[in-house]
């Protein structure tokens, strides 16, 4: 489900979805670096990260999954909304009952355990 909300972020985020990383030192779930884009741009990367927070962030009604967006310092934080996540899994469970999570191919697959 982390990757429909990862598609919903990049349909946001257009041309510059390629940026686009799951942060290490961040609180977001996604995180869009502008260091690149202040290069090209030749602009300060705080001020370009918080003018798309802003214009992606009046867009993003229409996306379900992303609770916030928000500029801090230069990148642009994607926000997910777990309790609509965790809805659409319960969801997808109780439509696909005994077949959720079961594979499409039939193949044999090995599972080991060591300690």
């Amino acid at each position: 489900m982390f990757n429909k909300f990862r598609e919903q972020v990049e349909k946001l985020s257009g041309n510059y979805a390629r940026y686009l990383e799951v942060p290490r030192n961040q609180e977001a779930d996604i995180a869009l670096p502008c260091f690149p884009l202040a290069k090209t741009l030749h602009k300060d990367p705080v001020k370009i990260a918080s003018g798309l927070a802003e214009e992606i962030s009046s867009k993003m009604h229409k996306f379900r999954l992303i609770k916030s967006v928000q500029a801090s310092g230069p990148y642009v934080n994607f926000y997910a909304d777990w309790n609509a996540i965790g809805n659409e899994i319960v969801k997808g469970i109780l439509n696909d009952k005994e077949n959720y999570g079961r594979g499409k191919a039939k193949e044999k697959i090995i599972v080991e355990f060591a300690h």
